[in-house]
């Protein structure tokens, strides 16, 4: 197996800004439906819950600040690591449909919270849950040619 010079590398880091742009926006996501589901159904009229929300909001962002950055660190060596073993679209899906499901996720709750409206909600919501089986599918393929050396 020949050693790969920079150049093959480009790939891999334009994938990996993708996945952290991609795990930024599903941060953001999830923390409006999460606060959207605790205001809806945990508040209610009483200030000490609210105390406990913006609590549990900050909690939340230290959390998935803190998963998000070492996910981030993680897969930028996983996917180099890609590129000398010539798998790294392979090893992009595998990091990137459970994000992309979670996102699916977060947006159909959303959805369900805001009532419902507009037909190309949907098909961002249906676009999301394909992309996500469909980079399953990508993740789960064997890969053919066996490496050598």
């Amino acid at each position: 197996m020949e050693k790969k010079r920079w150049y093959h590398y480009i790939p891999s880091y334009v994938l990996w800004v993708l996945l952290a742009l991609l795990g930024a926006w599903l941060a953001l996501l999830a923390q409006q439906a999460l606060m959207g589901l605790l205001a809806q159904y945990y508040v209610g009229d009483q200030i000490t819950r609210a105390w406990r929300v913006r609590f549990y909001d900050k909690v939340y962002a230290l959390v998935v600040g803190l998963t998000w950055l070492v996910i981030t660190v993680v897969t930028e060596e996983y996917f180099r690591m890609g590129v000398a073993r010539n798998e790294l679209l392979r090893r992009f899906a595998r990091v990137a449909w459970p994000e992309v499901a979670l996102l699916f996720v977060a947006d159909l709750t959303l959805f369900w919270l805001r009532g419902g409206y507009g037909w190309l909600r949907w098909l961002i919501i249906a676009a999301e849950a394909l992309l996500s089986v469909g980079l399953w599918f990508i993740g789960r393929t064997s890969r053919k040619t066996p490496v050598v050396g």
